[in-house]
C-alpha cells in the first residue's frame, strides 16, 4: 500500500445516547483529526476464487468469525461457503420455488450460531440455513400494513430479530422533478413472527416519474441518476441507516429510535456534463426499437440534480469501523472510500481500491469483494483492509 498526503479536513459529530432507546443528555460533537493521507491498496490479494467457481453477478458476501465466508451469487441463485483457508466447502441453491431454492438471492446475514438468514425479494420469503448452507425452514414476507408492496431492505442480527423493509406503493402523474420513495420495516425472529405489529418509516430511493407510451402502461418510475439510496446495515444489535443526503450515518434500535448519529464534513461532488453524458449513453446502451426510443425519451428529460449524494452507500466491520463509499470527483474514476473509525482510536482514511474491486464486506481486518477483469469475468477477491 502506497500513502498520498491529503489535506481535506473531516470532522465528525456524535451523539450518544444510552444503550436503551430512552433518550440521555448527548455528547458534545466530536471531531476528528483531519485525514491526511490516502492509502492506495495496490498489493496482491489474499484469496482470489479458483477458475473452477464461477459467478455470474455476486450480490452479497458474508464473512464469520473463524475466518469463513459464504459468497451469494444472485443470477444463478447460489450460496457458496468457503473455509477460512479457501477450500470450498459446499455450493447450494438453485433457481425454484421449493426448499432451498430462490427467485432472486439478493443478500443474506449473520445469526446466533453461525446459522444465516438468506433475502430472497423475488419470492417474496426468507430462508434460514445452517452454517453449511442447508435449508432449515423459510417463512414468506407478506406486507403487515394495508398499501405495501414488495420487501425492499433486509438487515439480521445476532439477537435473532430480522428486520424487513417493505415498499410503500406510491402512484402519481408524470412530474418534473424526482420523487422520494419510502420503505416501512418490521422486525420478525427466526420462524417469522412478528415482533411488534408497528413498523417504522424510512426513506428508499428517489425515482424519476416519466409519461411513456400507453403500450407501456402510461407511466414509467425510473431509479433517479445520481439519486439518493437508503443503505441499511446491522451490527450486533442494531441497525445503521444513512441515504447520504448528507455526510451522515443514524444507529438505530429496532424500534426504529436513533441512538447515535455520526457526521462527516465533506462536501458533495457536482453532477457535471460528462457525468450527464456518460448516463445518457449507459441509459441506451443495448436497447433497440420502441425500448430505445423510450430510453431516449427518459434520458432526455431526466431532472439531474445539481450535486451527487454525499456518499453511495456504507459497510460495517466487525470493529467500529464504517467504510463509506464516496462519488469520485471524475466521472468512470474509481470511487474512493473513507474509513471512519467510531470508537475514535484512529483518525480517518480515504482508501482507494482497484478499479475492478467491488467492495462488499469487511471483517478481521479484511475486505471482501468481486473482481472483474478485462473480459468481464468475475470472481471474488479478498484484500487486507488498511488501517
Amino acid at each position: 500500500m502506497r500513502h498520498l498526503k491529503r489535506t481535506k479536513r473531516l470532522v465528525v459529530a456524535s451523539l450518544l445516547l444510552a444503550c436503551t432507546a430512552a433518550a440521555q443528555p448527548a455528547r458534545a460533537p466530536a471531531e476528528y483529526a483531519d485525514a491526511t493521507r490516502t492509502v492506495i491498496v495496490d498489493a496482491a490479494p489474499l484469496w482470489e476464487s479458483p477458475p473452477s467457481l464461477e459467478f455470474t453477478r455476486v450480490t452479497a458476501i458474508v464473512p464469520r468469525p473463524n475466518g469463513s465466508f459464504v459468497v451469494l451469487d444472485g443470477r444463478r441463485n447460489q450460496l457458496h461457503v468457503i473455509s477460512e483457508t479457501g477450500a470450498v466447502l459446499a455450493s447450494v441453491g438453485r433457481r425454484g420455488a421449493g426448499p432451498g431454492e430462490y427467485q432472486a438471492l439478493s443478500s443474506a446475514a449473520l445469526l446466533a450460531g453461525d446459522t444465516l438468514a438468506a433475502f430472497d425479494p423475488g419470492a417474496r420469503r426468507i430462508s434460514i440455513l445452517a452454517p453449511d448452507g442447508t435449508f432449515i425452514r423459510s417463512f414468506a414476507l407478506t406486507p403487515p400494513f394495508e398499501g405495501g408492496g414488495s420487501p425492499t431492505r433486509f438487515a439480521g442480527l445476532l439477537t435473532g430479530e430480522i428486520l424487513v423493509g417493505y415498499s410503500e406503493i406510491q402512484t402519481m402523474m408524470p412530474q418534473p422533478d424526482a420523487a422520494y420513495f419510502g420503505q416501512r420495516f418490521f422486525a420478525y425472529n427466526t420462524v417469522g413472527a412478528l415482533r411488534s405489529p408497528t413498523g417504522f418509516t424510512l426513506p428508499n430511493a428517489e425515482h424519476f416519474v416519466q409519461a411513456v407510451p400507453p403500450s407501456r402502461g402510461g407511466v414509467a418510475y425510473w431509479n433517479l441518476a445520481f439519486g439518493r439510496v437508503m443503505t441499511v446495515r446491522a451490527d450486533s444489535a442494531t441497525l445503521w441507516v444513512g441515504d447520504g443526503t448528507t455526510m451522515a450515518v443514524e444507529r438505530r434500535a429496532v424500534t426504529g429510535a436513533v441512538l447515535q448519529t455520526l457526521r462527516v464534513a465533506r462536501a458533495p461532488v457536482p453532477v457535471n456534463a460528462e457525468d450527464r453524458a456518460r448516463h445518457r449513453e449507459q441509459a441506451v446502451a443495448g436497447s433497440t426499437g420502441e425500448q430505445r426510443l423510450v430510453m431516449e425519451r427518459m434520458a432526455a428529460e431526466m431532472p439531474y440534480p445539481q450535486h451527487k449524494p454525499t456518499y453511495r452507500r456504507f459497510e460495517l466491520d466487525d470493529a467500529g469501523i464504517l467504510w463509506l463509499e464516496v462519488y469520485p470527483a471524475r466521472a468512470g474514476d474509481a470511487p474512493p472510500w473513507l474509513r471512519v473509525d467510531t470508537r475514535r482510536v484512529s483518525p480517518v482514511l480515504a482508501v482507494q481500491f482497484p478499479a475492478a474491486f467491488r467492495p462488499l464486506a469487511f471483517r478481521g481486518g479484511r475486505v471482501y469483494g468481486s473482481w472483474r477483469d478485462a473480459d468481464d469475468v468475475e470472481t471474488v477477491r479478498v484484500y487486507r483492509a488498511p488501517g
